[in-house]
């Protein structure tokens, strides 16, 4: 099952459930930010946790 999203800025997002395989859109200028492990832990205002498997685990920010 795929879980789409958008934030208020238009960005698009996705995770697919079991395989938490989580993508994402991003608008001119933005910036990303990744973790140690090397994941991306935040698009834009959006700030993505992962499970101790790397798998994200949840997302923080408003949506619509």
């Amino acid at each position: 099952m795929k879980v789409k999203w958008e934030d208020n800025d238009g960005r698009e997002f996705s995770i697919t459930a079991p395989s938490g395989d989580f993508s994402y859109g991003m608008l001119a200028g933005d910036n990303i930010s990744y973790n140690y492990s090397g994941n991306v832990s935040k698009v834009g205002g959006l700030y993505i946790k992962y499970d101790y498997s790397g798998r994200v685990s949840g997302t923080s920010d408003s949506v619509r």
